[in-house]
């Protein structure tokens, strides 16, 4: 029971510095300075030397953690100066200046230590929180992380009543190319369309990897035209990568454009795929295209 509510809280301080992640760069300056100016005045008023020493590295882990072990650095800086400044207004310490310029040392040391170790653990985690919502072969978005963004830009145009497309991919024949060529040519087809997706949409899209050699392709505020132009596109970098390699494969497509956005994803990929799979029973190596008011 106790290791669980210690897990809780370590959850609701992350939580916590997630949140605070999504300040602005000036108001998160701000409050890192405003921590300062409190350690500072409770130490000034105060005779408690650990434990305000131990509040200013309240700002230099904020600043390390929003911002990097730079800004980390910069404000265990600040905190050290302040820190010793405000020791030498007191004249808690001797007034020896080599003293001064040690416990200057120290009190910098120790909060870059502290800014440094901040700055690893927050590019740990965001290394493997980037891990859990990417496909590690072809780098696109995975299930999780387009579900999350697709969500809220279906939100977003049902709200501003834009149109949004979707669009859903699969590579024909990729099961003769494992066979016949091997599983390492085979993730080569797949990092190869992971790339023309990548190459010709825009930064507001978003491509994913659905599983095995089927892909999906969300464009919010995308009409017909545009969704027709990017899939043109993406066929003809692929093919152009395919053939030079004599890769035997080709591309299924299925998209479809909602001047209204629909009520849920799930809509937007049940109708692309039946495209795909119209295109699939034709003969397979096309695109199938719909508009729906």
């Amino acid at each position: 029971m106790a290791a669980f509510r210690i897990d809780r809280r370590a959850r609701r301080v992350l939580s916590l510095l997630l949140q605070l992640q999504e300040l602005p760069p000036a108001g998160m300056l701000a409050l890192e300075l405003l921590l300062v100016a409190l350690a500072a005045f409770g130490d000034y008023f105060t005779s408690a030397d650990a434990a305000f020493t131990l509040a200013y590295l309240v700002p230099v882990t904020l600043a390390a953690w929003t911002g990097g072990f730079g800004a980390g650095t910069a404000m265990a800086l600040i905190s050290a100066a302040v820190l010793l400044g405000v020791d030498f207004w007191t004249h808690e310490h001797a007034t020896n200046p080599k003293l001064y310029a040690w416990n200057l040392f120290m009190e910098s040391a120790t909060f870059l230590l502290v800014a440094y170790l901040t700055a690893g653990v927050r590019h740990i985690l965001a290394s493997e929180r980037k891990a859990a919502r990417t496909d590690h072969l072809t780098g696109l978005a995975n299930r999780r992380l387009f579900w999350e963004r697709a969500s809220a830009e279906l939100a977003r145009a049902r709200r501003y009543r834009h149109p949004v497309s979707m669009a859903y991919i699969d590579i024909d024949d990729f099961k003769r190319v494992n066979d016949r060529l091997g599983h390492a040519t085979g993730d080569e087809v797949l990092q190869a369309l992971g790339n023309a997706l990548r190459k010709c949409t825009r930064a507001t899209d978003i491509p994913v990897r659905m599983g095995g050699d089927e892909f999906g392709l969300m464009l919010p505020e995308a009409p017909a035209t545009a969704l027709k132009a990017t899939l043109d596109k993406i066929r003809s970098g692929f093919m152009d990568r395919a053939r030079r390699r004599r890769w035997p494969v080709t591309l299924s497509i299925g998209g479809v454009t909602f001047a209204r956005a629909p009520s849920s994803i799930d809509e937007m990929l049940s109708r692309a795929d039946r495209l795909l799979y119209a295109v699939k029973r034709a003969g397979k190596n096309s695109t199938r295209l719909d508009a729906l008011d």
